[in-house]
């Protein structure tokens, strides 16, 4: 569990009584966002990640509760070229789609467990995805679309529509206008345990940062919002019980 406790520091004692300051308020990792697999979803119309015709990558954790049989949707940028990220509902594997190229992980989103999943893509080279710190596979691509030309509505937790809805929890989203490379990746894996990752070394791109509810837990419903851009996210058919204290 990514947790930094506020505590005090000892400085000295005075007459048998210690002296104490407190330390500075660290990043903590208490809540995460529990969709019901039915109708729940976040969502910001108008607007799109800003990752336009250039490279970035998507990092989020992912605890799946239950197996739709159905596709179930991550996220969907929803746009004149848009992107989605799924679990697919055929092989249970995490899926990028787009108008530029589709890459399917080589391995399954187990059920019951918390994950961390990474996308990487370097445009006109190539894509990778991650599991857990770990690259799984890549593949060759090309296509340079501007992903973020008219924007119509971004999405998380369901298309932009009214089926392919995730049943799980999500934490820690974060998009990002570069190709990560793989220690990045490890860092942001950080052994299973969340990190702040406006504090990495190559936090310079990133560019939307979705906490999933922290630092304030429940009184941030109905808003979820983007600690690093502007793209805040309104919980859809949720309740303040839908942030919870299940997390990586």
């Amino acid at each position: 569990m990514g947790v930094s406790i506020n505590r005090h520091k000892i400085l000295g004692t005075k007459k048998g009584s210690y002296i104490t300051a407190p330390f500075n308020l660290a990043y903590s990792n208490l809540y995460s966002v529990e969709f019901d697999g039915s109708d729940d979803y976040l969502v910001r119309t108008g607007v799109v990640p800003s990752v336009g015709a250039g490279d970035f990558s998507v990092s989020f954790w992912v605890y799946r509760i239950a197996d739709s049989g159905a596709d179930e949707y991550i996220m969907f940028s929803d746009a004149a070229s848009d992107w989605k990220i799924y679990i697919k509902g055929s092989n249970d594997r995490m899926q990028f789609e787009s108008a530029d190229f589709n890459d399917v992980a080589s391995q399954t989103v187990a059920t019951g467990a918390w994950e961390h999943w990474v996308l990487t893509i370097d445009r006109g080279n190539k894509s990778i995805w991650y599991k857990n710190g770990s690259a799984i596979d890549q593949k060759t691509i090309s296509g340079t679309t501007n992903y973020s030309d008219t924007p119509v509505a971004f999405t998380i937790g369901r298309d932009n529509g009214s089926t392919y809805n995730f049943n799980g929890r999500l934490d820690e989203v974060s998009i990002w206008e570069s190709a990560l490379s793989a220690s990045n990746v490890t860092a942001l894996y950080n052994s299973g345990d969340p990190t702040d990752v406006k504090a990495e070394s190559f936090a310079g791109s990133l560019i939307h940062w979705w906490r999933m509810g922290d630092p304030s837990g429940q009184a941030s419903h109905p808003t979820i919002s983007d600690a690093k851009g502007t793209l805040h996210l309104t919980m859809t058919n949720m309740t303040d019980t839908d942030i919870n204290t299940n997390v990586p």
